[in-house]
């Protein structure tokens, strides 16, 4: 550009380089801040949180947390996934590869990468680790009830069998059962609902 008989040079200010790391940052403190949802529109649970954030800090940070979003390569994703199931297993591969999932999603949202690098990468799968899940029949169910009026009486207590009667009966996790209060918000025994609005959920205090 020229101004005034003198030649002027504009240079554009460099562009941000974002990193991996960057990303998996962003989408962590945007998970516990709120400021991130999940596809559905709601928080993520403090449980997947961790789940992402355990994933990414062991499993793929430490591999691939330097390089610029702009260079990774579907290629570069599926050697970290064979790498991390050779080393250790397949399911550590899968979680990895679906915490990496999320970090690239939020990088597309926010415009850094224009394409889904994951689409087409695999994970190794491991037929003898998983087990199908086994539905307790009738007679389990009652004979677990049995045995927890047993403890009830044992240790003079009697929320035992009602609450293992609870758990069986209404497909409640543990720590949405733990969270429920009493009463219309919750365990409303003069209705005859359950009312599920939260979960408790059990941190590790290092």
């Amino acid at each position: 550009m020229v101004r005034g008989g003198t030649v002027v040079i504009v240079r554009k200010p460099r562009a941000r380089v974002v990193t991996v790391n960057d990303a998996a940052r962003d989408l962590c403190r945007g998970m516990v801040a709120g400021t991130i949802r999940n596809r559905n529109g709601t928080l993520y649970k403090p449980s997947v949180i961790r789940k992402y954030e355990s994933a990414l800090r062991i499993e793929v940070l430490p591999r691939i947390g330097d390089l610029p979003l702009s260079t990774l390569r579907r290629g570069d994703v599926q050697r970290l996934v064979d790498e991390i199931a050779a080393e250790k297993t397949a399911d550590h591969a899968r979680k990895a590869l679906i915490a990496l999932r999320v970090v690239l999603r939020l990088a597309d949202r926010d415009g850094h990468i224009d394409t889904d690098v994951c689409r087409g990468v695999r994970a190794p799968s491991d037929p003898g680790a998983a087990r199908p899940a086994r539905i307790l029949t009738p007679a389990e169910i009652a004979a677990l009830i049995e045995a927890a009026e047993v403890g009830d009486r044992r240790l003079n207590r009697s929320f035992g069998a009602p609450f293992v009667a609870l758990l069986a009966y209404t497909g409640l996790r543990l720590g949405e059962a733990l969270a429920l209060a009493w009463g219309p918000s919750g365990l409303d025994l003069d209705d005859g609902f359950v009312r599920v609005t939260r979960a408790v959920d059990r941190v590790r205090v290092r």
